[in-house]
């Protein structure tokens, strides 16, 4: 079996078109390693009664992307998130791992 050493880097982009209702995530957790990556936080609505929300997680070494995944749903109440995925292949060097979290919130509750 190869051992390796993978050094991973995570750049997260965090996009929100709602920023005047406080909606978004705090705090907001990446990890990754050799098997994969998690995603996690907790989603604050604001005055929204539901959050959009979309994810990208791109892997590359050097200037070759190796791996790409996005993923697509809707929160209906405030609360913790968690996304995690497996690379699905042997890792061995330096890679960088770009994650682009993007919300939209929902129609605005009624005070």
């Amino acid at each position: 079996m190869k051992q390796g050493i993978m050094a991973l880097v995570f750049v997260a982009l965090i996009l929100s078109s709602s920023a005047a209702l406080a909606v978004g995530p705090e705090p907001l957790e990446l990890v990754g390693d050799c098997d994969g990556w998690t995603i996690d936080g907790f989603m604050f609505f604001g005055g929204s009664t539901q959050v959009d929300w979309t994810y990208w997680v791109s892997l590359a070494q050097g200037p070759d992307t190796l791996y790409q995944f996005s993923e697509s749903g809707t929160l209906y109440s405030e609360g913790t998130f968690h996304f995690e995925g497996t690379w699905d292949m042997e890792l061995c060097g330096d890679y960088t791992a770009v994650v682009v979290l993007m919300w939209v919130g929902g129609p605005c509750s009624s005070l």
